[in-house]
């Protein structure tokens, strides 16, 4: 699907960040990234704040999906596309711009609008000027608005909120996100800090096995020692 469907209609992907499920880790999608010269990130496991520009679309695409499903959940399948270009072809709310009409720099025909009976010919120098012209406002525009739409999610996230900053070679207890009961410690470890890729973002390693795995600062606390 990436190759057919992406790539040979739109280019080569320059970055592909995804989750870290086996659709995505696979020699395939390996094989291809690598034939594309595509970089591939993978998002934190259990953060889905680290993609949260697709996880946001997920869940508008599910829950407009559930519209559809509500008497058959087992032809989903069929309303993707529909779903797909009725998201594509109505305007977003960060950007205030159609998402169709940034990605082709021109005017989205609906088959639901009656035809204009007006025609304009253009000639192909002022077509061009014109879609040029378009383009530089529109994504200049968009990339304000998307801007200024992060910099307000930034502030609520931020508000009261610092993240420590762990250095290599600190010991650090790790959240447990998933296969815990209720009796079960809530963290484990003592992990290694090995390496700080960003702020919010650590490379660690188990004191004691010695796998190391990538994890957010927020799954950190830090081990204090009794002594």
């Amino acid at each position: 699907m990436i190759f057919e469907d992406i790539i040979l209609k739109h280019g080569a992907i320059r970055c592909l960040q995804s989750d870290q499920g086996s659709h995505f880790k696979n020699e395939l999608l390996a094989a291809i990234t690598k034939l594309t010269g595509c970089k591939q990130v993978f998002s934190i496991p259990y953060h889905p704040m680290s993609n949260g520009q697709v996880e946001r679309f997920n869940s508008t695409f599910c829950d407009q999906l559930k519209k559809y499903c509500n008497d058959n959940i087992h032809d989903w399948d069929v309303y993707l596309q529909s779903i797909v270009w009725a998201y594509n072809s109505g305007i977003h709310a960060t950007t205030n711009f159609i998402p169709y009409e940034l990605a082709f720099n021109r005017h989205l025909i609906s088959p639901f609008e009656p035809p204009s009976s007006a025609i304009s010919m253009l000639k192909p120098n002022d077509y061009w000027e014109i879609a040029n012209r378009f383009k530089k406002l529109a994504i200049r525009a968009a990339r304000l608005n998307i801007q200024q739409h992060q910099s307000l999610s930034k502030q609520r996230y931020d508000n009261g909120r610092t993240n420590r900053t762990y250095h290599q070679g600190e010991l650090v207890w790790v959240r447990v996100l998933s296969g815990r009961s209720k009796f079960d410690s809530r963290f484990h470890g003592p992990f290694i800090i090995i390496e700080r890729i960003n702020d919010v973002k650590y490379i660690i390693e188990h004191a004691e096995m010695h796998y190391q795995q990538e994890e957010h600062v927020n799954n950190f606390i830090p081990l204090y020692d009794r002594k």
